[in-house]
């Protein structure tokens, strides 16, 4: 019976030990996801204050106003298309 103990007591630690390695393993790709996440929320901060400049100065164009644009990119595609169309005006004069 003495020996029945000792062998489960042997396999009780090699499966705590296991455990152990496990939790330290899973502690570490925890580090490693908050990292992530910290590098993720800080290229998203910096992405909102870059669109939030994209947009006052979309702002302080007066005439877009006139233009009722509902989204900043339709808003980025007209002054594209306005630029070109002066572009080949003053080219071709």
């Amino acid at each position: 019976m003495n020996e029945y103990a000792n062998n489960e007591s042997e396999q009780k630690i090699r499966d705590l030990s296991s455990a152990l390695d496990h939790f330290e393993m899973l502690q570490s790709e925890l580090i490693s996801s908050r990292k992530r996440v910290t590098e993720v929320e800080q290229f998203l901060f910096e992405r909102n204050e870059m669109m939030q400049r994209v947009m006052s100065a979309l702002d302080a164009i007066d005439f877009v106003h006139q233009f009722q644009f509902g989204d900043p990119v339709e808003v980025i595609k007209w002054l594209g298309k306005s630029f070109q169309n002066l572009h080949g005006k003053v080219v071709s004069s």
